[in-house]
């Protein structure tokens, strides 16, 4: 009986052990898997912030999302929409960069319209910055000339987008959601739906300016460096969100600073919704 009782102990503690080993092994695995992930990431973060300088840094990263081919996916945390068509607005529209991302909008979702047509048909401009409509009416300014500029808010997006939408019969149609949080913003991204957005050129601080008075004597109201881009991703782990830049092509930019500049800028945003 003695003799059976040590064996089961002994039998008992082997198990014990076993087990310590199992788990000290796949804890070191973890271990190693986060220390590489770490070291990869880091690799982008800190060495190339010091060598190449931010800008270059985000410029590295974005080259790094570019090359690891991406699906459609939602996990905890990140949420990218793979294969999205970025227009540039140059050579042809230097400040056109609020047309060159809906354009990009309606392409992702096959409507096979180009700039120059979204620009002659479709956008009302109105060349004269004072004395007429604001910049919730018409494009104000010049879309075309380097040595100028113009820009637009929402509305004005949505209707020229709505406008083609009409002439070609589709399905969908642009919606206006101004006013949505940057969380709201991810939550579109979530179920799929890019989001095309004003923030700052390269996310940078910007300034509220007075360019003059509309037809009724109400300031034109303007942000310096304001810029248009289309939303298309997020990376909570990361700390970085993907866009469609029509100064860059795709991109990524650090999620505080888009979520900052966006704010800034009023949280001006437009999707393209099916019509209902």
């Amino acid at each position: 009986m003695i003799q059976g009782r040590q064996w089961q102990i002994r039998k008992r503690k082997r198990r014990e052990w076993i087990k310590r080993i199992l788990l000290v092994t796949a804890g070191m695995g973890i271990v190693l898997c986060m220390e590489q992930g770490k070291r990869l990431w880091d690799g982008i973060s800190a060495r190339d912030t010091e060598e190449m300088g931010e800008q270059e840094a985000v410029e590295a990263s974005a080259d790094l999302w570019e090359e690891t081919p991406q699906e459609a996916e939602t996990t905890t945390g990140r949420n990218v929409i793979d294969g999205f068509p970025c227009i540039l607005q140059t050579p042809e529209y230097p400040s056109g960069c609020e047309i060159a991302a809906m354009t990009s909008l309606l392409n992702n979702y096959g409507y096979p319209v180009t700039k120059q047509t979204m620009v002659n048909r479709y956008l009302p401009i109105q060349e004269e910055m004072t004395g007429g409509k604001n910049f919730r009416e018409a494009y104000l300014g010049s879309i075309d000339d380097e040595s100028a500029w113009g820009g637009c808010y929402a509305e004005v997006i949505a209707e020229a987008a709505n406008h083609y939408l009409n002439d070609y019969n589709g399905g969908m149609r642009a919606k206006i959601i101004s006013g949505a949080s940057p969380q709201e913003l991810y939550e579109y991204l979530e179920a799929g739906t890019p989001v095309v957005v004003w923030v700052t050129i390269d996310m940078q601080k910007t300034e509220i300016m007075e360019v003059g008075e509309d037809r009724n004597g109400d300031p034109l109201i303007w942000h310096k460096k304001s810029h248009t881009v289309v939303l298309t991703g997020y990376d909570r782990n990361i700390g970085m969100v993907y866009v469609a830049d029509p100064l860059k092509g795709n991109t990524v930019y650090p999620m505080s600073s888009f979520e900052t500049a966006y704010e800034a800028i009023g949280r001006e945003a437009v999707i393209l919704d099916n019509f209902s």
